[in-house]
């Protein structure tokens, strides 16, 4: 794994949500969404907008 720089284009993430307690987070270059995996893994996979890449929305503060 090569280091994240602020300046990497893939390393904007666009988070998007479905409601307010659901989202959907997607990477800006390579159009992939961060899934859950059957093992309860985070991976990159095709966005579909299934339950796998549904991420519950916590406000902090």
């Amino acid at each position: 794994m090569k280091p994240c720089l602020a300046d990497d284009p893939a390393a904007y993430w666009r988070v998007t949500k479905d409601n307010w307690l659901v989202a959907q987070i997607k990477n800006s270059v390579t159009g992939t969404c961060l899934a859950r995996n059957k093992f309860n893994r985070v991976q990159l996979s095709v966005c579909t907008g299934g339950d796998s890449q549904r991420w519950s929305v916590i406000t902090i503060g």
